[in-house]
């Protein structure tokens, strides 16, 4: 009786061990996967922030060229009296 103890204690002792072991493999993968979404958004905002640098540089260039084409009048200076 006291063999048979002995083997169940170490099979349920193993079980156990093998359900750390699968835990311990799950939550890495989950780590890494947090990781790679993280990395990816990061990279996106990088794009998003790149693509707003350009789009208000090209706003300023549309604006420059604009006031070099059409001008603005020369105010009227007041008169002395």
């Amino acid at each position: 009786m006291k063999h048979a103890k002995k083997t169940q204690t170490r099979s349920i002792t193993m079980n156990l061990m093998q359900e750390d072991l699968a835990r311990a493999h799950i939550r890495e993968r989950l780590d890494r996967a947090r990781a790679e979404r993280r990395g990816r958004h990061l990279a996106r905002a990088q794009k998003l922030a790149r693509k707003a640098e350009q789009t208000a540089h090209a706003a300023k260039l549309h604006l420059a060229r604009a006031q070099l084409s059409h001008p603005l009048p020369a105010t009227p200076t007041t008169k002395p009296r």
